[in-house]
């Protein structure tokens, strides 16, 4: 317990215990529940299930799965519980069983979406069937919580249940996206089918959203802090899964279909553009500093698409699309704060390398590629066929270690480009970027933001100017980053600092 909650007190805190920032605070604190687990002091499957699903929450870029190892562990002991003690002590353990294996059930497709891989618990493991978790489950917390007003509390509740409506409606589509065993069925059946089977978990998703939305109060539901802090996570983790069915979807789509592209680029469109929305009214409410680690691979495929969109977009559009980068960048300092976040930023860097790669030899403004074949609705300014290339590049790179991702992207490059230019990541000068193609607003001050804990983060401030001025600073010297810092400045006191 004191691990997960760790990475969201003071910083001042874990300098008073004798450490640098809140991630060497996790790290020694995991390290010592790790040993705990390996030296076999605990024998009660129930509550080994319960703490290996709290460090389920603990990734490092030396560890990249370790959240989906930590899970594996949980399900394991969950199951032998269900059978040790479920048929036998039935009163007594239901209400504990049913939240344990729920919350298995949570983290396994929230895994699965953020991390692109298969889920442990199949539909044949678990009856989907049955309720999940409801506010009769949470009676006795409602009213005597120590943190929440009833009120609050009540409502957190449907925030819950929500939750695990989402993660069955979700099920199918995880099983279509990653599935666990590939079919052995032809390549046209298969796309059939798998089509088929989007279509479905399309329909799913939208159920839950409409269902989701009638029971948002909008008088007095975002009236807590906490409260807004969940359902914007939820919503996040919902359009993320509406980008990773409609990227599957252009995946499977013949690229002269530009009619399927198109409805696909406009459901794109709008599911970036809520998740920054989201985004937005964490900042406002003050809660980014509470976001759970998940949150950190659900918000980077959206900065990435904004910023291939706003490095080959026309000037006039650049502005909106740079404040919005903005706000993803101001969240991804908080991050950095708390998680590992060196792999994500070599992921972003070779992501946004290999679309420069892509621009070197033509210009996609113009929505022709090289025969001739004209494409009216590019997604984010990439041609479909590099577009997926992007997408299989991220979606390979989930699982990989930060040297690994390196290594990754300059094979991508090879393959994929004519470009001669295969520099590794590490080796790409700060301020240079492929010849003929503009910065991002992005890239300057990524590299502060995502090498983890600094002195300058670690340092409290009265207000948001000191800290990006004390970046500026740190960085001028070798890029003229002023416009993109003074944007920072101006606009984050009307988020209300």
């Amino acid at each position: 317990m004191i691990f997960a909650a760790s990475c969201f007190i003071p910083v001042e805190a874990a300098q008073r215990c004798g450490y640098d920032s809140l991630i060497s605070l996790r790290d020694a604190l995991y390290l010592k529940c790790k040993l705990l687990y390996e030296s076999d002091i605990e024998d009660d499957p129930l509550t080994i299930c319960q703490a290996s699903l709290l460090l389920s929450h603990y990734i490092s870029n030396l560890e990249p799965s370790a959240n989906s190892e930590w899970l594996g562990i949980a399900i394991k002991y969950a199951k032998l519980d269900h059978i040790n003690r479920y048929y036998y002590l039935v009163k007594k353990h239901m209400s504990k069983m049913k939240r344990v294996w729920w919350c298995c059930l949570i983290r396994d497709r929230i895994i699965s979406l953020g991390m692109r891989c298969p889920i442990q618990i199949l539909p044949q493991d678990f009856d989907l069937k049955q309720q999940g978790l409801t506010l009769e489950d949470l009676k006795d917390e409602i009213v005597n919580s120590e943190a929440y007003k009833p009120d609050t509390k009540s409502a957190l509740g449907q925030v819950l249940a929500s939750l695990c409506q989402f993660v069955v409606a979700v099920t199918d589509l995880t099983l279509t996206l990653y599935p666990v065993a590939k079919a052995s069925e032809s390549k046209a059946n298969h796309q059939n089918t798998a089509m088929e089977e989007l279509e479905r978990a399309s329909l799913l998703l939208l159920n839950w959203e409409l269902d989701w939305m009638g029971q948002i109060d909008s008088r007095g539901f975002y009236s807590h802090p906490s409260i807004a802090l969940y359902t914007n996570l939820i919503a996040i983790y919902h359009h993320s899964a509406r980008i990773a069915l409609c990227n599957r979807m252009c995946l499977l789509t013949d690229e002269t279909d530009m009619e399927r592209f198109g409805r696909c680029q406009s459901e794109l469109v709008t599911s970036v553009a809520s998740i920054t929305n989201n985004v937005k009214q964490l900042l406002t409410n003050r809660v980014a500093d509470r976001l759970p680690i998940s949150a950190v691979a659900y918000t980077m495929l959206p900065q990435i698409l904004l910023s291939v969109q706003s490095q080959l977009s026309t000037s006039e559009d650049k502005v909106q699309q740079e404040t919005i980068l903005v706000l993803l960048t101001e969240v991804n300092r908080q991050y950095s704060l708390r998680y590992y976040t060196g792999r994500i930023l070599s992921l972003m860097w070779g992501a946004l390398w290999l679309c420069q790669e892509f621009t070197a030899s033509s210009v996609n403004t113009a929505g022709e590629d090289k025969l001739g074949t004209k494409y009216p609705s590019n997604l984010f300014q990439l041609r479909p066929r590099e577009y997926m290339q992007l997408l299989r590049y991220v979606d390979e790179s989930m699982t990989l270690t930060q040297d690994a991702i390196e290594a990754n992207s300059m094979s991508f490059r090879a393959s994929h480009t004519p470009s001669p230019s295969n520099l590794p990541v590490s080796s790409i000068p700060e301020c240079e970027v492929s010849t003929g193609t503009p910065d991002t607003v992005w890239m300057k001050p990524m590299d502060n933001l995502y090498s983890g804990p600094r002195t300058e983060l670690s340092q409290p401030s009265p207000r948001a100017e000191s800290l990006f001025t004390s970046h500026l600073d740190a960085v001028e010297h070798s890029c003229d980053e002023s416009q993109v810092f003074q944007d920072l400045v101006n606009y984050l006191p009307l988020l209300g600092e």
